[in-house]
This record gives structure tokens, sequence and C-alpha cells, in this order.
């Protein structure tokens, strides 16, 4: 590793991306911003990633193999080594556009208290440019923070987290990622960013090639257990919202906390956030309602300047469907009609008439 400090620390994590690493190290090694060093976090690897990192020789490298802890801990470990003045986030699957730095450090020049991202290209295992429903999400205009801190609460994350620049000081300022999280890790720290007074701001251009894998290896597949975790993990990542101290602040971020009916009180900012929370999230809501009511402090304070009492909390926890059956109801729906509709379609039946001849093809070849 060369002398000096360098003014950009690039924190690449990676576990298990034998065929992806290689071109993630070249692709910030190539960058046309060259004041960086390249911190490599090796979660734990059980394939060949440590054997291709330790093959490309460059002073900016450092490359570092931990025991596997999940994102969280990797992330922790390059942010604990980093040497640099900003920090840039990259995982080992994906591949930076040359000018990512130079084009993200000038933005961040001019907005010194912002964490910035990027709009990208989505790819698939091959490298090629592949349609991906996070797209319109990701690569989006810019919104303002309190805009994005009401869609952080009522929707979920919004942001590409291996894009993400800062300065080394606001991620010590807003702590470390939460080791328990290995699904929301990313999406709890940018509401922390925000919560904390600093804005969000996208570079309105592709300078990452996000890879989407074939093999259902990205944290944000919708996978069984990966819906399981995001359900507990999300509970958390709302909590932070509990930081908020004054129900003015909380109209601000929500201004449908005016229509509530209830008055803009200090004292009910929680109950504020629940009630807004409802319908988003509610086994969130419903249990922080729950929460304040054991206490009877609060049960009183509510009673007094909402009007909330017990038999408000049963009522609204019972019509706190954890599960969403209506949605799910209608989901279902939706699907039986498609399916229907393939069915009777002109398509479906020309298609069923050649499977059909074919099968009855292939049962004449058999016979012979």
């Amino acid at each position: 590793m060369r002398e000096g400090q360098p003014h950009v620390t690039v924190a690449m994590i990676t576990y298990n991306h034998e065929k992806f690493v290689g071109d993630a190290v070249r692709s910030i090694l190539a960058q046309t911003y060259r004041d960086f060093e390249l911190v490599i976090v090796d979660d734990g690897s059980t394939d060949g990633t440590a054997e291709v990192i330790r093959g490309l020789h460059d002073e900016r490298i450092v490359y570092l193999r931990q025991e596997n802890q999940g994102p969280s801990e990797a992330r922790n470990t390059a942010l604990r080594v980093a040497r640099g003045t900003l920090i840039a986030q990259m995982s080992g699957d994906d591949v930076a556009e040359p000018a990512r730095l130079e084009r993200q450090v000038g933005h961040h020049r001019e907005r010194p208290n912002s964490v910035i991202f990027s709009h990208c290209t989505f790819i698939g295992d091959d490298g090629s440019a592949i349609d991906s429903r996070w797209e319109k999400l990701t690569n989006r205009p810019n919104w303002p923070r309190d805009a994005t801190l009401r869609y952080l609460y009522l929707e979920g994350n919004c942001f590409l987290a291996p894009s993400a620049l800062a300065a080394r000081s606001a991620f010590e300022a807003v702590g470390s990622y939460n080791p328990v999280m290995l699904q929301l890790q990313d999406y709890d720290m940018w509401v922390r960013f925000l919560l904390r007074g600093y804005d969000p701001y996208i570079v309105q251009e592709p300078l990452m090639r996000h890879r989407v894998r074939g093999d259902g290896a990205n944290l944000s597949d919708s996978t069984p257990e990966n819906r399981i975790r995001i359900h507990f993990e999300k509970q958390r990542v709302l909590r932070e919202f509990l930081t908020i101290d004054r129900a003015r602040r909380v109209a601000e971020i929500f201004p449908e906390a005016e229509r509530l009916g209830y008055p803009l009180d200090d004292d009910l900012v929680h109950f504020l956030l629940a009630m807004i929370g409802l319908k988003a999230e509610p086994t969130f809501a419903a249990d922080l309602l729950m929460e304040m009511m054991e206490d009877p402090v609060t049960r009183k304070v509510l009673s007094e300047k909402a009007g909330f009492r017990l038999p408000d909390l049963f009522r609204i926890v019972g019509q706190s469907d954890p599960f969403d059956a209506e949605r799910l109801k209608r989901r279902i729906t939706s699907t039986q009609k498609q399916f229907d509709d393939l069915i009777g379609s002109r398509t479906w039946r020309v298609a069923r008439r050649l499977r059909d001849l074919t099968n009855g093809m292939l049962a004449l070849i058999d016979r012979r």
C-alpha cells in the first residue's frame, strides 16, 4: 500500500464472488480519479474469491479476510481500517464505471453534508444489461430529504447501497452498521443518515453496473427466508424514527399528521408515528401502541391529550392484520383472472395444440 492518506477509501465487501470479484476490483483500479485506496473485506468466502483477489497486484489494495459474519460486520471492518476522508461503498459482484469516483467526489464537494448515490445499469451474470423491477426506484429523480424519509417509513428502501459515497466523519456520526441485520443493513443506515440531517443526492447518470444474480444470491431476492428476515429487521429499522422528538418535525415529514385529528403535541410524537404507520406496517404500529399503553403514565397522557383509551387500542390491534389477508386475497384473485384470461386466449389454444402434436410425435418415436 502506498504512503500518505488517500482522499477516498473504496470499501468493497465480498462473499463467494469468485466469478465476479476480478471485474469489480479492476473497475476500481481503472478509475479516472486516482487518489484512493481499495479496502477489500472478504467475509469468509468458501470459493476461490481469495485466490482471485491475491492474484491482483496493486499498491492501493488492502485485503482483509475474516470469518463469515454477514455484510454489516464486513462493512464495519472496512470502516474501521479506512484511512480516506470519503468512503465509497462497493460490492464484489458489481462493476463501477470509470468516472464513478470522479463524478461522485465532485458532487460531494458541492454538497458536503450529503450522502451521494447514483443511477445504475442492471446486469446479469454474463454482464449484459437486463431489465429490473428496481430500476424505476433506484434510477429516479432526486427527492427532498423529508419526502425521502416519508418513503423510507411508509414504503421501504429506495437507494442502491453499493453506489453510496459519504464522508467518513458522517459514518462515524451515525454509528456502525447493525450487525444483526442481513437484509436491511443499508436501509437502516440511510434512515439514520437522513434523520441526523444529511441530505440524499443521486447523481443522474449510471455510474454503477449492479449485478442481479441468476442463482438468487442477491440479498434483495424474494426467497422465503429473506422475507422472514425482512419482516423482523424492518421492525428495528422503523424504530429509528422514534428518535424524532418534536411533533412539528413529524408533521414536516408526514403532512398527513395534521389530518389525523390529534394535537401536534411533543408528548404524542410516538403516538402520531404509530397512527401514521398503521396501514403501511401494522405489526410495528400496533406493537408500538401496545408498548405505550402498557405504561400507566403514557396511558394517561394519551387519554388526556388524544382521547385514546384502551378500547381504542383493542379495536385498532384487532384490525391490524400483520399478514394483510385482504391484500393477499386481492393478489390471488388478480392472478386467477390473469390465468383464466391466458387459458381462454387464442395464443394459449394454439400453443396447446402444438404441445399436443409434439407429445404425440414423441410418443410415436418412443414406440418405434
